[in-house]
């Protein structure tokens, strides 16, 4: 036991040395937190607060623990007013004074309700609380930037700005990524709406802290209370989930809502009262909202339902009423792909559905470009060495935020000497093994692991139970578990060095100096784009983030085909495109020269249009800014 720890601290460490990480980390002369940030941290707790007060009215009565309540309360809340958010978006109501209303609802809510449910926090909680500020204030940094994630700018943040402009639900067209469900991105329409993006890097973040709360009340019930404390504290502590937290990505969101789906299946297989699997129901389908792979805990816990139940009738039954809960709540995200799409499960069925806007073509360079993350397994060999893959060289299943840290690797292995294990116990490791195995099927992207984390997180610390009573082998392992948390922060820092978010919280520097520092073309946007009339359209080619960009404006995705390619392919000379263009009321052009060559545009032409664009570009193109990264051309 302490030979495979200390093996595998001294592999992982070797990889990455302390040494190495101290040095690169940010220089920090002094922490400030700003007027601005204190702004945004008070309406985070209101907005909360607001989501707490929809959910409680459901939740104050049950025979629940505090905490429990408190998760249970405020998953029900957020999943209520993401489908306010949508209701008021197909009603043509979004508005940031409705948005107002529907919280100060909630708050008034949570203001006559919460004090029924008050009870104090035991000192065991407290202390795991206060460890767990470390991951959350080092977090906090990073969430109270300005949004830069490419996933952000292209469409969580994107889709609500457009949303929010028009009033209501519409078509973004040459943008894929639209044919997802888009629950999460109803509540930061609602952030962006009554105060600013940096509220919807917020709430996010506000994940982190409930998920811990979940595994915490969870293991606490069925477990123990030191499981939960190490669970929760292995959760915090994972670098992968805290630069999640960091920005609008919607991976915890999806975490906590499948998690409180799983918590409401075992709660209904205990008591047999209906209003836990109509809950569990409630949960997955906002979690499906989220996110398509939410299919596989879906359909997981339907056979777990059906499976716990002593009547096999009795038991389908259930199973059916789960997943038809899950589709009612399911079923506005399919109605929005048949409205503006023509096909209910865009991406999916381009075959089935023929007149699908999203394309055959579009649907495989996006399935081709998830299973080419991740690493190749031919061998029993390459699956043995997985978890090493995945503990060493994250980055290799879906980027540079992909980093699990060594705990999971080094602890979970003593599971094997667990004598004899619950029947909660079983049912968490089966669940975990069937996601991780169907994970294994599809494209290998380590995000895709986040609903499972928490799972993981509550195996890796029963695993800490099966610690010899020897005192020394008790400290060494947990002095090497306290190192690894330690490492993981530093780490954290030592990323996040490169993205530097510190300048810009502390107020050392502007939010369009941060923005010009990290997003390459967003001082063309500010200087030129952002301030041309109001009538204008802008085409970009290579650029295919659209969130800062304030004028009408085609933005096709990187699987999207670029109308510019159709265009060309219908002209016979730089006349004819010119036409075109003007016909589609277009303006002016933004060429991002470095993302045309990170993402191969000129790959993607053929001699003949590379000939006509850079004639059309020379001769009927007017220049009225460069800079390193971008041009932007007048027609």
């Amino acid at each position: 036991m302490v030979g495979w720890v200390l093996v595998v601290s001294f592999l992982y460490y070797r990889l990455f040395p302390f040494t190495d990480i101290i040095f690169g980390l940010p220089g920090i002369s002094s922490v400030k937190i700003t007027g601005a940030a204190l702004s945004h941290i008070l309406i985070l707790s209101f907005y909360v607060i607001s989501a707490s007060g929809w959910g409680i009215v459901f939740w104050h009565r049950h025979h629940l623990s505090y905490l429990e309540k408190i998760v249970f309360s405020s998953g029900a809340g957020f999943a209520i007013l993401s489908f306010i958010v949508l209701a008021s978006d197909y009603l043509g109501l979004a508005s940031n004074i409705f948005y107002f209303i529907i919280l100060l609802a909630g708050f008034i809510l949570f203001l006559t309700v919460a004090g029924k449910i008050h009870e104090h926090i035991v000192s065991g909680a407290r202390y795991w609380m206060l460890i767990a500020l470390i991951p959350m204030l080092s977090s906090l940094i990073g969430a109270l930037a300005p949004p830069t994630q490419y996933d952000s700018l292209v469409y969580h943040l994107a889709f609500p700005k457009v949303y929010l402009e028009s009033g209501k639900i519409l078509f973004v067209p040459h943008n894929f990524y639209f044919s997802f469900p888009q629950n999460m991105e109803m509540l930061y329409q609602s952030a962006v709406s009554i105060d600013s993006d940096i509220l919807a890097n917020l709430i996010h973040w506000t994940f982190l802290a409930l998920i811990s709360f979940q595994v915490y009340t969870f293991s606490k019930r069925y477990l123990n209370r030191e499981t939960g404390i190490l669970a929760a504290l292995i959760w915090f502590f994972t670098p992968l989930v805290l630069f999640l937290s960091t920005g609008t990505y919607i991976d915890l969101g999806l975490a906590f809502f499948v998690f409180l789906s799983f918590y409401n299946i075992i709660l209904f297989n205990e008591s047999k009262h209906d209003f836990w699997l109509y809950s569990a129901g409630f949960f997955a389908g906002t979690a499906l909202g989220i996110k398509y792979t939410a299919v596989i805990p879906v359909l997981l816990l339907m056979l777990l339902t059906a499976y716990e139940s002593k009547d096999s009738k009795a038991g389908a039954v259930n199973a059916l009423k789960y997943l038809a809960v899950v589709l009612l709540l399911f079923s506005p995200w399919l109605l929005k792909n048949i409205l503006f799409l023509n096909n209910p499960i865009a991406p999916w069925g381009t075959s089935l559905f023929t007149n699908s806007v999203i394309t055959n073509e579009a649907a495989s360079r996006y399935f081709s470009h998830i299973k080419a993350h991740g690493l190749g397994i031919y061998n029993i060999i390459d699956l043995l060495l997985l978890p090493w893959e995945l503990t060493a060289y994250g980055f290799n299943f879906g980027g540079g935020f992909d980093i699990l840290g060594p705990v999971f690797l080094l602890f979970i292995p003593f599971l094997i000497f667990r004598n004899k294990m619950t029947r909660i116990e079983i049912i968490v490791l089966f669940f975990t093994i069937c996601y991780c195995f169907i994970w294994l099927l599809t494209g290998k992207v380590m995000r895709f692991l986040v609903p499972v984390l928490p799972f993981i997180c509550i195996l890796a610390a029963l695993s800490l139970s099966n610690l010899s009573e020897i005192k020394w082998v008790k400290k060494t392992v947990y002095f090497i578990l306290a190192l690894s948390f330690i490492h993981n922060i530093l780490l954290f820092h030592w990323v996040m060095a490169s993205i530097d978010p510190y300048s810009v919280v502390i107020g050392k520097e502007t939010r369009e100096q941060y923005l010009t520092r990290k997003v390459n073309s967003f001082q063309a946007l500010n200087e030129v784009i952002n301030s041309l009339p109001e009538n204008s359209k802008i085409l970009n080619w290579g650029e295919t983030r659209s969130y800062y960009i304030r004028r009408a404006n085609i933005t096709p995705t990187d699987f999207d085909r670029h109308p510019v390619i159709e265009w060309l392919g219908r002209s016979e000379n730089e006349k004819d495109l010119e036409t075109i263009l003007k016909n589609e009321e277009i303006t002016h052009i933004l060429v991002n020269s470095f993302e045309i060559k990170r993402l191969g545009y000129e790959d993607k032409l053929s001699q003949k249009d590379k000939n006509i664009f850079e004639a059309f570009i020379n001769r009927s193109l007017k220049l009225i800014y460069e800079d390193q990264y971008c041009r932007v051309y007048k027609i």
